[in-house]
C-alpha cells in the first residue's frame, strides 16, 4: 500500500517527466515490433554438428535437395496435347529459368524424356539432343523413353498426354527464402509463359 501510495505521489508530482518517458517507451516498442520477422526454417533450429544438419548438407551437396516443389502445366485448347512443339518449348525455357536459381538442385519433365531419346536414337548424336520438330516424332519419343522405366516417365504426364509436370527439388530454405523463389516462378509464368497453358504449382 505505501508503495503504491508513494507511487502515486510520483506520478502526480513528476506528471511531465511520466508522459515523456511513456512516449519514448512507446515510440521504441512501436519501432521494434515493426522490425520484427517471423521465418520458420526447421533446419536452423539443429547445431551445426547436429546428425540431422550433416545428413542434410551431404544429400544437398552430392545427390539433390529435399524441398520439393511441383508444376502441372495443361493445354487450354481442346485439341492440343502438352506434345505440341511450342507448348514442349515452353516448358523447355521455363525449366531452364527454374535451374538459374541458386537453390535448386535438379528438375525433370517429359522434355528431358525427350531429348535424352531423340539423341539415343541417333546414335548418341549430341545435335539431336532436342524437342524434335513435329509434335509425332514428340510423341515417338516418349513411347521410347519407356526404355528409361516406363513407371518412372509416365509421373510426368497423363495418358492422354492433356497434363505435364515439372518436378524441381531445391535446397532447404527459411520461408522467407521460399515466398521469394515462388513469387519468382509465378513472375515468370504470368511474363513468359504462353496464354494458352494453364500452370499450377502445388
Amino acid at each position: 500500500a505505501n508503495l503504491l501510495k508513494r507511487l502515486s505521489l510520483f506520478v502526480c508530482k513528476q506528471t511531465r517527466f511520466v508522459l515523456i518517458l511513456s512516449s519514448i517507451l512507446m515510440a521504441v516498442s512501436i519501432y521494434g515490433i515493426c522490425r520484427l520477422k517471423a521465418e520458420s526454417d526447421i533446419i536452423k533450429s539443429f547445431p551445426d554438428d547436429s546428425e540431422i544438419l550433416v545428413s542434410n548438407r551431404q544429400i544437398e551437396q552430392h545427390l539433390t535437395g529435399l524441398l520439393p516443389i511441383e508444376i502441372v502445366l495443361r493445354s487450354k485448347a481442346d485439341n492440343q496435347t502438352i506434345l505440341n512443339h511450342s507448348i514442349l518449348k515452353n516448358m523447355e525455357t521455363f525449366q531452364e529459368s527454374i535451374k538459374n536459381i541458386e537453390e535448386v538442385t535438379f528438375s525433370l519433365s517429359i522434355v528431358d524424356f525427350i531429348k535424352k531419346t531423340n539423341s539415343a536414337i541417333n546414335r548418341g548424336n549430341p545435335d539431336y539432343f532436342k524437342i524434335p520438330e513435329t509434335d509425332e516424332k514428340s510423341r515417338d519419343c516418349l513411347n521410347k523413353a519407356s526404355i528409361y522405366g516406363s513407371s518412372i516417365v509416365d509421373r510426368f504426364h497423363t495418358t492422354d498426354n492433356s497434363v505435364g509436370r515439372i518436378s524441381v527439388r531445391m535446397k532447404q530454405v527459411g520461408s522467407d527464402r521460399y515466398g521469394e523463389i515462388m513469387s519468382s516462378i509465378e513472375g515468370y509464368i504470368d511474363k513468359n509463359l504462353s496464354s494458352n497453358l494453364n500452370v499450377k504449382i502445388t
